[in-house]
């Protein structure tokens, strides 16, 4: 794992994956929620990636992922 600004422990993950990553974070951070983190970011990735292919459920959190206001 990788220290991250944010504190919070990321997987080791290709350079050329972090700029994406943050721009991610920089479309989906709402002021009145507070900065989301890369390992937010990346849960949410993953979790939509495997919710579209059909390797997990959807859940209610995420049924409303492309929501902005989450």
């Amino acid at each position: 794992m990788q220290p991250h600004p944010d504190h919070s422990p990321i997987p080791d993950l290709d350079a050329d994956l972090l700029p994406g990553i943050d721009r991610f974070v920089a479309d989906h951070s709402q002021t009145s929620a507070g900065q989301l983190s890369r390992n937010d970011a990346i849960n949410r990735i993953l979790r939509d990636w495997l919710q579209r292919e059909g390797y997990i459920e959807p859940d209610n959190e995420s049924r409303d992922f492309d929501d902005p206001s989450h």
